[in-house]
C-alpha cells in the first residue's frame, strides 16, 4: 500500500482512538458507544497490521 494510505488510516486511528477515550471517560466503559468505537479502532488496527 502506498505510504499516504497509510498516512490516513494512522490518522483515523487517532481519532476513532481519542473519540472512544472521551466516550468512555463520559459515558462509561461498558457503555455501548464505547464499545462499538472500541470495536471500530480493532478493525482499523488490524487493517493497518495487515498493511505492513
Amino acid at each position: 500500500m502506498s505510504t499516504k494510505t497509510q498516512e490516513n488510516l494512522t490518522l483515523k486511528i487517532e481519532s476513532v482512538r481519542q473519540e472512544m477515550l472521551e466516550a468512555g471517560m463520559k459515558l462509561g466503559l461498558n457503555h455501548p458507544n464505547t464499545i462499538d468505537l472500541s470495536h471500530k479502532l480493532d478493525q482499523l488496527l488490524n487493517k493497518y497490521q495487515g498493511l505492513k
